[in-house]
């Protein structure tokens, strides 16, 4: 068979010489050079996707398998992307992620501008900063200065500070 022949190495002519782009030519038509293409593309784009969204992507054999299994199952109806949003929604989502990964490699690192706003019973705090917030989703309490705000949205900003945080005072008791 010729996908069990050896790896060559002497690919000798029928006359005694080596033909360098035969020999060539055989290792790149070989299986194990395909394997270790498909593993080498297959990496970089794990890697990739890993390094922007920072999500781990299984490899492709084991998608096949659960796909397969599913299938065999009758469980393979409902795709888990495609369930509120779509997949275009999770496309969107990657993109958009690996967008402000690449905005914010840019920026320098500065300091939080405040802006106070409002009167008494609606004082409003903005917070704009270079950097996302780690885990900073409405409603959330947030303390400044001995001062409870609840953060009501955010929003995108300058080009200086992209993120905006807009807090709402809270009332004593």
């Amino acid at each position: 068979m010729a996908w069990m022949r050896p790896l060559p190495g002497n690919c000798p002519r029928s006359d005694g010489s080596r033909d360098r782009l035969y020999c060539a030519g055989d290792l790149a038509t070989h299986p194990l050079t395909w394997l270790l293409a498909y593993a080498g593309v297959e990496g970089s784009v794990r890697l990739v996707g890993a390094a922007f969204t920072e999500t781990n992507l299984g490899i492709l054999p084991l998608l096949v398998v659960d796909k397969l299994i599913g299938m065999i199952t009758g469980q393979g109806k409902k795709d888990a992307s495609a369930t509120k949003y779509g997949a275009q929604g999770n496309f969107s989502s990657y993109v958009g992620a690996i967008r402000e990964k690449a905005m914010v490699r840019g920026l320098p690192e500065v300091p939080d501008e405040l802006c106070f706003s409002g009167s008494a019973p609606d004082e409003f705090l903005e917070i704009r900063a270079c950097r996302r917030k780690v885990d900073w989703n409405p409603p959330r309490t947030v303390r400044y200065q001995d001062t409870f705000y609840r953060l009501e949205a955010c929003s995108g900003g300058s080009a200086s500070r992209p993120f905006r945080y807009t807090l709402r005072k809270l009332t004593a008791g």
